[in-house]
């Protein structure tokens, strides 16, 4: 059964705004005091253990009946409306944006025209030099152009030509920046669909009045002009431009912005790298260097368990150990709580396994279920490969391999570029198990098929493989 509304927004909710919302409940219903005392006790819960309506009840009232039960949610219903609305009512009043646009609303609403008109030329000014650093600064700007201009009093005048034409410039840079954020996000789904999958044809969109000679006015529009070209035309010099671009223009750029930007460029080089192109793992190392340097891992949701993981294998890949383990001491702490346990040991399993110390990887990942299916895989083919390496039974590395290919398959997920990438690996680590084929039987087919997930790994093995003889 789902945790009540309460709950899951509680868990959100830092330690100073968990405080905050206290003084709330006292003050605005302090009569209340079995609220207040359901309250004041999950507060002091490890968040980590994450308590339950069962477990709240039998501490609180000592037994779980259905009429305990009944009778706490109807409290942590109430709470969470007074949440919400302790939470609307701060961000209503907070003096941002969107505190000062809903107060012209009110106004506007009111008729207050004098106030209305006082507020709006204070806000106009303050979002007149808005950077443009991510498409909701040009949201915002819009936003409060068409509130101002298009519901004045009946006897005002109309706008001023130069008003409407910011206003119009305005919308043709929103316009564009919208259109190529969309575009790129297509085109990055198309392609991640297998080969041979009917596709839509993705159109070069349209940026309506706004000219592409313009982009050079606007640095967020340049950069995702240019990963559009990259992602939809797979333009290698995007790439090193985008890179380029980053690196001048990071500090005007929203975190979200730039961590968005990263993530196309992330996944543009990990492609180049599944089909067989290895000098793209010192350019994503460099990438994930940039990426760290400029904080891009850190803002909130900003790193998942696959990302930070690809980020300590490239790094290993490029011997740069000192560097993956400071990575996990520093940016750990990011991931999100419920895997960042079992992110670290892989991380570590796979520094291990970089530095050879293959019996350590075995005892890691031994008896290890990852929550996330790439982790997992992950986890199998480190394991597989240590196996190998280790010159493990035959019979018993088959046996693993089947079961791992099994493990794929399930879930229809094999048609993940990930899994047809780490099947086509299993596929030859069979051959090489087998020692049946020919030794350049074995090296055509890992250059000749794409993707394939660590084929330098591959190569080396087949360069050293023997064919059993008889």
């Amino acid at each position: 059964m789902a945790d009540p509304k309460f709950l899951t927004f509680f868990r959100t909710l830092a330690g100073e705004e968990a405080a905050d919302f206290r003084k709330y409940l006292k003050r605005m219903h302090g009569n209340d005091t079995l609220a207040l005392e359901v309250y004041d006790f999950i507060r002091k819960q490890k968040m980590d253990k994450r308590p339950g309506v069962d477990y709240i009840c039998g501490k609180l009232y000592g037994t779980t009946s259905s009429t305990a039960r009944k009778n706490l949610q109807n409290v942590l219903s109430d709470l969470f409306l007074w949440l919400k609305d302790f939470l609307l009512t701060g961000k209503a009043t907070d003096g941002q944006f969107d505190s000062r646009f809903l107060w012209l609303k009110i106004a506007r609403d009111h008729r207050l025209e004098d106030e209305f008109a006082r507020q709006a030329q204070s806000l106009q000014n303050d979002t007149e030099n808005l950077p443009g650093q991510g498409l909701e600064d040009y949201l915002k700007i819009i936003s409060l152009h068409h509130l101002v201009l298009y519901h004045r009093p009946a006897d005002k005048p109309l706008p001023d030509e130069n008003k409407l034409l910011r206003f119009k410039n305005d919308l043709d840079v929103f316009y564009a920046l919208a259109q190529l954020k969309v575009a790129c996000e297509l085109a990055n789904l198309k392609n991640q669909m297998p080969p041979g999958t009917v596709q839509e044809l993705l159109s070069q969109p349209d940026f309506g009045a706004f000219k592409i000679s313009g982009l050079d006015k606007h640095p967020l529009l340049r950069l995702y002009w240019e990963v559009y070209q990259m992602i939809a035309s797979q333009r290698e010099e995007s790439y090193a431009g985008m890179i380029a671009l980053l690196s001048k223009h990071a500090s005007h750029i929203d975190p979200s912005e730039l961590h968005a930007l990263f993530s196309y460029l992330h996944n543009y080089a990990a492609l180049q790298i599944r089909n067989g192109k290895a000098a793209y793992w010192k350019s994503t190392h460099l990438l994930n260097c940039f990426g760290a340097d400029h904080a891009v891992f850190t803002r909130d949701g900003g790193l998942s368990a696959t990302q930070f993981n690809n980020i300590i294998a490239v790094a290993c890949r490029m011997e740069a150990f000192q560097w993956a383990e400071r990575f996990v001491a520093t940016h750990g702490s990011y991931l999100p709580d419920a895997v960042q346990e079992e992110t670290a040991l892989l991380a570590k399993a796979i520094i291990l396994f970089e530095q050879k110390k293959f019996k350590k990887v075995l005892q890691t990942l031994s008896d290890r279920d990852f929550k996330y299916t790439l982790d997992e895989i992950r986890s199998r083919a480190l394991i597989l490969r240590s196996l190998y390496e280790l010159g493990e039974d035959e019979n018993d590395m088959l046996d693993y391999c089947l079961a791992f290919e099994k493990y794929m398959h399930r879930g229809g997920q094999s048609g993940l570029a990930a899994v047809r990438g780490t099947l086509n690996f299993v596929g030859v680590v069979k051959m090489l198990i087998r020692r049946k084929a020919p030794r350049e039987q074995i090296l055509k087919t890992i250059r000749d098929t794409r993707p394939i997930y660590f084929d330098s790994w591959l190569e080396e093995k087949a360069k050293r493989y023997m064919r059993a003889s008889g």
